[in-house]
């Protein structure tokens, strides 16, 4: 993951987006490129703490290996 950007859109929401990478280490060592995109956050900051409202991934391919069930 890449550093976060965040941004205050209201005193008690704000806005967050990252980049990502998902490398898959086979056991004979080879790493192959899964996925990479960005996440797309919206986190809630009040009295209770804070906590993710929303997470979307973006993903830059549609190829994904889809006989696995891995979530990113």
């Amino acid at each position: 993951m890449s550093s976060v950007l965040v941004e205050r859109l209201e005193p008690e929401l704000a806005r967050a987006s990252s980049n990502f990478q998902v490398v898959r280490i086979m056991h004979s060592g080879e790493a192959t490129l899964f996925a990479s995109g960005r996440y797309l956050d919206r986190i809630r900051i009040d009295g209770s703490g804070t906590r993710f409202e929303e997470r979307i991934a973006v993903l830059d391919s549609r190829a994904v290996d889809t006989l696995l069930a891995i979530p990113i």
